[in-house]
């Protein structure tokens, strides 16, 4: 099937679609490759109605995207026979008029072309009298409707491929994780050890000298502020001994000057 066509069929799957509709394509009216009265054909389309209210027909469709396809149709008319005669209507779908002429197509087949991304009706489909399913027909039938639930359900290569994906670059991030957590703790070890060796606390047996461990938080705040505090303090002194020091200097000059003009 070339692209053209597939296009065409999507189109044709969106007007025939769920849940008014089970669509199936390119279905053969056979499963095996033994003899057939009808040959081995295949329904380039098939739409069977699943609401009462509007009849539970089937419908077969015919695909052409160009002018020589349509005449070999036209030229072998027992191709189609063999599935439009188990169809309550049949219709043939083309991607532009002037693929046709009407008159070459049989009055019991209804006609679409697709116009602005849509299939639309340009003559009805007439009600036919369509036999029973046979057994080979229906085999071929329900195949499809197995294979089509199989491409629903079964992963494809690119599913597979970005489900991989995810999961790979999630494994990454939790050993990234991981990583980063470990390297915490070493790093809070390694302080601990440093507290303990500079402080001669063992932290393990805090609680025999400390009535609580809060209060040994508290101390060590109360240092450190304390400590900031000095520094400034200190800052803050160091601050004004500059400024003295440059007032004294300015009233050196001053007293100079002032000498300088008494003499």
């Amino acid at each position: 099937m070339n692209m053209e066509t597939e296009d065409l069929l999507l189109k044709l799957s969106k007007k025939f679609s769920s849940p008014a509709y089970a669509f199936l394509g390119q279905v053969r009216n056979q499963t095996g490759y033994g003899n057939h009265e009808d040959g081995i054909r295949t329904a380039d389309a098939l739409a069977l109605g699943l609401w009462p209210s509007r009849g539970n027909y089937l419908h077969g469709f015919e695909l052409k995207v160009s002018r020589q396809d349509w005449i070999k149709e036209f030229k072998d008319p027992s191709k189609a026979e063999a599935v439009v005669k188990y169809c309550d209507m049949f219709s043939l779908v083309i991607s532009d008029m002037s693929i046709i002429d009407i008159s070459e197509v049989p009055k019991t087949w209804g006609i679409m072309v697709a116009k602005s991304g849509t299939i639309k009706t340009t003559r009805e489909a007439p009600l036919l009298k369509a036999k029973p399913m046979s057994r080979a027909f229906l085999c071929g039938f329900m195949r499809k409707v197995t294979e089509q639930i199989q491409q629903i359900y079964t992963p494809t290569t690119e599913v597979e491929e970005t489900i991989k994906n995810r999961v790979d670059a999630q494994i990454t991030y939790e050993l990234g994780e991981a990583a980063r957590t470990v390297e915490k703790y070493e790093r809070l070890v390694k302080n601990l050890k440093l507290f303990q060796e500079t402080s001669g606390l063992d932290l393990e047996d805090l609680e025999y000298l400390w009535t609580n461990p809060i209060e040994l938080g508290e101390a060590v705040k109360t240092v450190l502020e304390g400590k900031d505090k000095q520094i400034q303090i200190r800052k803050r002194l160091s601050y004004l001994q500059d400024t003295i020091r440059d007032i004294a200097k300015n009233v050196d000059e001053e007293l100079k000057t002032f000498d300088k003009k008494a003499t």
